[in-house]
């Protein structure tokens, strides 16, 4: 069986060229609803998603990015190596009319954070293929800073939340090229 190129799974792409042509926030909302039917374990769903709209929110944000970058550094940043991070976040995510930040729950229970981060990471997935069947790109940034309290704190994302990613929404003017990949023959095993 041959899955045709036009499945929303072979046609989904990351977009990196960001247009700060508005999206329906509506739509939006709806894709996410949607994207809510990923399989879980737990008795409640464990994806929560944050959205970045507004200029106050998106300088939130950028300032959350440096906090985080802070909390890594070897040695306290300079005022100059802050801008230039702000400056950084903002030219790469700054023009998207809409940005999520999707985090997953974390208990402490090794076996219950791994099933909800891959049931998340269902989400994302689904997430990213409705919004592409729109017109709606989206490109997946995990910088280092997703990694820091500090980060979260800014935000007032809680503790027991790990960030899985941060999603730059685009309207998508142009088709990426397909990423290169293995075939399957190279990753498939028989034991």
């Amino acid at each position: 069986m041959k899955i045709p190129i036009e499945h929303p799974v072979l046609k989904r792409r990351s977009v990196k060229k960001i247009s700060s042509e508005p999206l329906d926030k509506k739509v939006v909302m709806e894709l996410l609803e949607a994207a809510g039917s990923a399989p879980f374990h737990s008795k409640v769903e464990p994806w929560h998603v944050y959205t970045i709209e507004t200029d106050a929110q998106k300088n939130r944000y950028f300032q959350a990015v440096v906090e985080g970058f802070a909390a890594k550094a070897d040695a306290p940043l300079t005022e100059a190596k802050k801008a230039d991070l702000a400056t950084s976040q903002q030219k790469k995510v700054g023009e998207s009319p809409l940005i999520l930040i999707v985090t997953s729950t974390i208990t402490g229970d090794e076996k219950k954070d791994f099933e909800a981060i891959c049931a998340v990471s269902a989400f994302i997935q689904n997430f990213q293929i409705l919004a592409f069947e729109k017109e709606i790109g989206t490109l997946w940034r995990s910088g280092k800073f997703i990694f820091e309290q500090a980060f979260q704190e800014k935000l007032g994302i809680p503790a027991d939340e790990k960030v899985m990613g941060v999603f730059a929404l685009t309207r998508v003017t142009e088709l990426p090229a397909a990423k290169s990949r293995r075939s399957a023959s190279e990753w498939i095993k028989e034991i």
